[in-house]
């Protein structure tokens, strides 16, 4: 082999070995390009915001739907929107690899997708399912915001990124609705909201129906299934043993209520009706609250998409455990409201303030009253909150600014604790829970978010 040959090879092999390299790299530029221009994280939040809103104002005039229902609409609604925008979130884990009995739809990668338009159809399908007892009217504002985002979408991709993107979008909402459909449980109560055969224990201190139905709302609603939370941690801790003696802790827990409600400064009646989200038409229910908070925090934190997205089915998925966790505890507990007590042994005057909004004081929820409900969303949203902001912030709620009927002026807090602390304990000059209540309550939704932060969806 002479010197000229085998000078000719050595540059061929070197030209060659450049040529691949630089091949290479420029495939891997223009990958990298591609995949940036499709991520979710680049993409707008405003199809969240938009989707949450309008399940606010729908959500707000539904009877019955709420509180346990609307929980479990929240959790796989935020469900469909993850797993819809999910391929284009490198990093980020499906919910079938915590849960086979969720099917995910598998995507064709050869194509090209839009995620919002995935997203919007994902959420348009299990709105439509989800949220039970809505009538026309709602189907039609899910149907107007549906097709008034893709059109908006259509101005920037192409015919064949849109239909690619709606079919990927109802692949994911159908999957989300079958999983949802195996829910036996939650399927049937969900239309049987006081069920006639559930009739509540009768005795002292247990709970009476104040209202002219003297069955539960929600009574089975333990039995559902939940997204993380395990059974042994699904039932509160015992509460304060029942006693008509004066000065007994359970009747300082009684007269602590009544004593507020004597003595109602303007702070308690602010606080009390800021929180409350207790009235059908008035207000959405108080799960729904937290994403009517979580929809300005994605705004204070510009957040992008793709976070949004993964904070909302965290928020979604602790909403549904902490109902099941709640409603199962109250249905074996069976408390008594305060109104019952205090009626009985203090003031047959009492009234609480609920419903003085409408014109109709002494309101109290139509199921026991240990844990709180409120005081459980209110844990529940703080942990998960804190898992994502961190408990220090500059937070102002504004979701009741505008109100005329109460005082809903914004109130602004610097950790996350406070604001829960708040929500929960602003059932006490509400003049529904007793104090045990609202301390369980936050700690059995403190202990749900728990469960949920742990599991990583991010890798």
């Amino acid at each position: 082999m002479n010197a000229n040959f085998l000078r000719s090879f050595y540059f061929l092999l070197v030209f060659g070995l450049l040529l691949g390299i630089s091949s290479c790299v420029n495939d891997d530029t223009e990958s990298n390009e591609i995949n940036k221009s499709e991520l979710v994280k680049d993409q707008s939040r405003e199809i969240i915001k938009e989707w949450f809103d309008l399940y606010l104002k729908i959500e707000k005039d539904i009877p019955l739907f709420r509180p346990a229902v609307t929980s479990r609409a929240l959790g796989l609604i935020t469900l469909s929107g993850y797993e819809a925008g999910k391929p284009g979130m490198p990093g980020f884990r499906s919910y079938n690899e915590f849960n086979a009995d969720f099917v995910a739809p598998k995507i064709d990668p050869s194509k090209q997708y839009y995620w919002p338009a995935a997203i919007n159809t994902a959420f348009a399908k299990t709105f439509k399912y989800f949220i039970i007892n809505s009538n026309s009217e709602h189907h039609q504002a899910i149907l107007a915001l549906e097709n008034k985002l893709n059109d908006r979408y259509r101005q920037t991709q192409t015919l064949e990124v849109m239909q690619n993107s709606i079919e990927w979008g109802a692949a994911v909402g159908d999957a989300v609705v079958q999983f949802g459909k195996a829910d036996i449980e939650a399927e049937t109560q969900c239309f049987l909201a006081r069920p006639d055969t559930h009739n509540p224990p009768v005795g002292p201190g247990f709970w009476v129906s104040t209202d002219a139905n003297p069955h539960g709302l929600s009574p089975y609603w333990g039995k559902t299934k939940t997204f993380f939370t395990p059974e042994a941690a699904q039932v509160s801790k015992p509460p304060i043993a029942y006693s008509e003696v004066v000065g007994s802790a359970y009747y300082n827990e009684a007269k602590e209520v009544y004593d507020v409600w004597k003595n109602l400064s303007y702070e308690d009646k602010w606080k009390a009706e800021f929180w409350s989200d207790d009235i059908v038409g008035l207000t959405f229910s108080p799960p729904a609250r937290v994403f009517a908070m979580a929809n300005q925090l994605i705004d204070n934190y510009n957040l992008d998409l793709e976070t949004t997205l993964h904070l909302y089915l965290k928020l979604g998925m602790a909403s549904n455990d902490a109902a099941v966790a709640c409603w199962n505890s109250k249905y074996i507990y069976n408390i008594e409201r305060p109104v019952t007590y205090i009626q009985k042994f203090i003031d047959p005057n009492f009234k609480p303030l609920l419903g003085r909004a409408i014109g109709h004081e002494g309101v109290t929820p139509p199921f026991p009253a240990y844990p709180s409900g409120h005081s459980t969303f209110a844990g529940m949203s703080s942990g998960v909150f804190i898992a994502f902001f961190g408990n220090s912030t500059n937070f102002t709620d504004r979701c009741h600014a505008d109100r005329t009927e109460f005082y809903g002026a914004p109130r602004t807090f610097h950790l996350f604790t406070d604001l829960a602390e708040e929500n929960a304990y602003s059932r006490i000059p509400l003049g529904v829970h007793f104090r045990m209540d609202c301390v369980e309550g936050l700690r059995l939704g403190y202990e749900v978010a728990d469960y949920v932060n742990k599991v990583r969806f991010k890798k």
